[in-house]
């Protein structure tokens, strides 16, 4: 490592030599960047990043709510930089037990870090799909709006696996006690039924008004929930 910082700093020094100005000379990005990885790996605290995860992960069982928090958001931070640690089986207990924490809060922040990942990758959304999706009926409303908000932003890509049931139980959520779910709710259903339509440049009237193909998979699961919302609404009904 010490041989390849001294060749490039002695390729800098002669280039110095042979340009205007010395402040022009400076090290190829990848070189720099190599060198600085190799630097950070032989510093103390990168030789004990597993010891760190530990104990950070020991806080998640500490009497403080707070400080059960703030060590998730540090997991997340963490996950952050590096999402396969969401496929350690360390990890993913930990996550299963603070999604079932005692406090509000360290639940939400699990629901979001869990979210953000399966919103940039799908594919973890076979391991985290149902532990979400159970969090949507929890007491604690951030919590309730925390996983709506994952689903809505996993909808938007056309390739997560379970939009289907995803769209069933955020339905539910519309009879939520808690007002502010409810348009949450009803924004999101607004937004995937009635704003997905975009028509750009000139466009005839004849292809506006053209009848929906019958194939389209898209109309017919749209069709199939607002079946499932108005036999929803019909039972709530008979009930009261």
């Amino acid at each position: 490592m010490y041989c390849a910082l001294h060749t490039a700093m002695m390729r800098v020094a002669q280039s110095s030599d042979s340009t205007p100005s010395a402040s022009q000379a400076q090290l190829p990005r990848e070189l720099a960047r190599s060198l600085c990885v190799h630097l950070n790996a032989h510093r103390p605290l990168s030789r004990q990043l597993d010891v760190v995860m530990q104990r950070i992960t020991a806080m998640l069982d500490d009497a403080s709510s707070l400080v059960r928090t703030a060590a998730m958001r540090a997991i997340g931070g963490i996950i952050n930089e590096d999402p396969a640690l969401l496929e350690s089986p360390q990890i993913m207990q930990a996550l299963k037990m603070r999604l079932k924490d005692s406090g509000s809060s360290v639940r939400a922040v699990t629901v979001d870090v869990v979210g953000r990942q399966i919103v940039r990758d799908v594919t973890l959304a076979r391991h985290y799909y149902k532990l979400i999706e159970d969090r949507i009926s929890d007491v604690g409303i951030s919590v309730r709006k925390r996983v709506i908000s994952t689903f809505h932003e996993c909808l938007r890509n056309p390739d997560f696996p379970y939009a289907e049931m995803a769209m069933k139980v955020l339905a539910f959520r519309i009879m939520d006690e808690e007002e502010s779910v409810r348009l949450q709710v009803v924004k999101i259903f607004r937004e995937l039924w009635f704003t997905s339509l975009e028509f750009e440049g000139d466009v005839s009237d004849d292809e506006v008004h053209a009848p929906y193909d019958e194939d389209d998979r898209s109309v017919e699961v749209r069709e199939h929930h607002v079946r499932d919302l108005t036999e929803t609404n019909s039972i709530n009904g008979d009930i009261g």
